[in-house]
């Protein structure tokens, strides 16, 4: 993993702030998402006066969280879908109490603007790899639809269209997470469903424990991973302890791909080669498969969708023979 400079980070929220402005999109004053849209200058002003970055670990987390989301919507500016994700960028005007942006921190369980604009980053990733990339309409929707359908095109197979069913989870109970599954799972068979197969995805941003990861120095990237991965695999073995087949297989028995899509961020502290600390923001994706089947389209979505979410740092759209970065 390569580390973004503060001054870089700030300029890619700001050309993504411009992005914004040019479609009149323009976040509402004094609110949260105003907050962490400043963050990366608040930040970069605070390590010129030599501040403590000890002393501002929610900057940090703000600053990574908005920095990172930046780059993977500017590298769509190029592509035709943009326009449909139009509804979901007008959330970043959002001024409610509880309305926030950035994935990699606890967020209030009354926070519905999160939980949209999660969609708009995984449908974001999609684009890179997938066609006719579909949102589910952040204020119209019903509440029963998959969150992202796109269609995937392979050599030798035919086109299917997908589904992302996603749910945002704020537990580390195993039965509440087995339950997000399930109903997951019922959006992308309900008949309202266009797609031909789906996958379940939860993303874990507010049932993590955070304070226990920020408040580590790591001596290693590795190690700030493992300590990463090891909640993750705690929530994910918590939704699939000593919980028999018969639970699992109605899920999986129509379109639903027997495999679980989990993801998580967090901004942490490491401390480089030369002593230095700097922050970073960890992007983790996981494949839980609770039946041991095997489902070759979903693992190439999955892997897709976790390639680019490691790869897009700058918010350089592709081209031709020329990938995002």
């Amino acid at each position: 993993m390569s580390f973004t400079y503060f001054e870089d980070a700030d300029a890619i929220v700001n050309r993504f702030i411009a992005l914004l402005t040019s479609l009149g999109i323009n976040p509402a004053t004094g609110s949260k998402i105003e907050s962490e849209f400043l963050s990366p200058l608040q930040l970069l002003e605070l390590t010129r006066d030599g501040g403590n970055l000890a002393d501002g670990p929610q900057l940090l987390t703000d600053a990574g969280g908005m920095y990172d989301f930046a780059a993977k919507v500017l590298a769509v500016e190029n592509q035709p879908e943009l326009k449909s994700f139009y509804p979901h960028l007008r959330l970043f005007e959002e001024g409610g109490d509880f309305a926030t942006a950035v994935q990699p921190k606890q967020g209030d369980i009354r926070d519905d603007v999160n939980r949209k604009l999660a969609e708009l980053y995984l449908g974001a990733l999609a684009i890179h790899f997938a066609f006719d990339v579909e949102l589910d309409h952040p204020k119209n929707s019903k509440g029963d639809n998959p969150d992202v359908m796109f269609t995937i095109r392979r050599e030798g197979h035919e086109d299917s269209r997908w589904a992302l069913a996603i749910k945002t989870v704020s537990t580390n109970s195993g039965q509440t997470l087995f339950e997000n599954i399930q109903k997951a799972a019922r959006q992308i068979d309900a008949e309202a469903c266009a797609a031909d197969r789906g996958m379940v995805v939860i993303n874990l941003k507010n049932a993590l424990q955070y304070a226990e990861l920020a408040g580590n120095t790591y001596a290693s990237l590795d190690e700030a991973l493992g300590s990463l991965r090891a909640q993750m695999d705690a929530l994910i073995t918590a939704a699939e302890r000593d919980r028999p087949t018969y639970e699992w297989e109605p899920l999986f028995a129509r379109r639903v791909s027997p495999l679980v899509f989990y993801y998580a961020h967090a901004v942490v502290r490491v401390r480089l080669p030369d002593g230095r600390e700097t922050p970073t923001i960890l992007k983790m994706a996981k494949l839980a498969n609770p039946l041991g089947r095997s489902d070759d389209v979903a693992e190439y979505i999955a892997i897709h969708l976790n390639d680019r979410m490691q790869r897009i740092l700058r918010g350089i759209p592709g081209g031709p023979n020329q990938v995002p970065s």
